[in-house]
């Protein structure tokens, strides 16, 4: 359906890009998939973080997809599943996401670490101020 494509979720609030869009059976009939692609040097190829199931829900949670023209189209849907294809120099994994729950749960955990990432974000460009700014106190120099 889709390589390297652009998606945007306005109502919630980001976007991302999606590595790959694609029918695949995983055992239960075809689906519209969600691939995203990890390489490494050093994690084994049978290990994902847990954090990349919020990742593709997100992204399969896009609500438009950005084309190459500017323009922008409903995304393809619905979106069943989602797995990480770990790439390695010399093996591979299809390893099904997220680790836990469904596609839907990992989504709502997004949405809320979402609002936690927005807030600490927020916190960055603002400097606290004391309530009781220290005065200036001059001491002199002993002779």
């Amino acid at each position: 359906e889709a390589a390297e494509m652009t998606i945007v979720n306005r109502t919630i609030g980001y976007a991302g890009t999606l590595d790959l869009l694609v029918w695949l059976d995983l055992g239960h009939g075809r689906k519209l998939t969600v691939v995203d692609y990890k390489s490494s040097l050093t994690r084994p190829v049978d290990s994902v973080y847990p954090e990349n199931g919020m990742q593709v829900a997100a992204l399969a949670h896009g609500e438009t997809a950005l084309m190459d023209d500017g323009t922008e189209v409903d995304m393809p849907g619905p979106i069943e599943q989602a797995v990480i294809v770990n790439l390695r120099t010399d093996d591979y994994a299809v390893m099904p996401m997220p680790v836990a729950g469904t596609l839907d749960d990992a989504y709502q955990a997004f949405v809320g670490a979402l609002a936690d990432a927005t807030y600490l974000h927020s916190c960055y460009s603002a400097k606290p101020q004391p309530l009781n700014p220290p005065t200036k106190t001059r001491t002199r120099k002993a002779a």
